[in-house]
């Protein structure tokens, strides 16, 4: 699954904006726009995906909502 198929279905599964996102996770509505149609994606050390990530967490859970991920290849031994 592509990075941007990932947060789209993110963004829909907890019920949220891209302005909601960008508030929590404290970038631009640009750069969520970006990351969202694919024509820019984090790297996966970068303080930007952390931030998103971070802001995907609060909202998930302020909406009370469990976000299902697939495991990572580091969780696989």
């Amino acid at each position: 699954m592509r990075f941007e198929e990932a947060l789209n279905g993110y963004i829909h599964q907890i019920g949220i904006t891209a302005k909601d996102l960008a508030d929590a996770s404290g970038l631009s509505t640009a750069v969520i726009s970006r990351y969202r149609s694919g024509e820019r994606t984090p790297a996966p050390d970068c303080e930007p995906l952390l931030n998103l990530s971070k802001g995907l967490a609060r909202l998930a859970q302020r909406k009370g909502c469990l976000l299902y991920t697939s495991p990572s290849p580091r969780d696989r031994g």
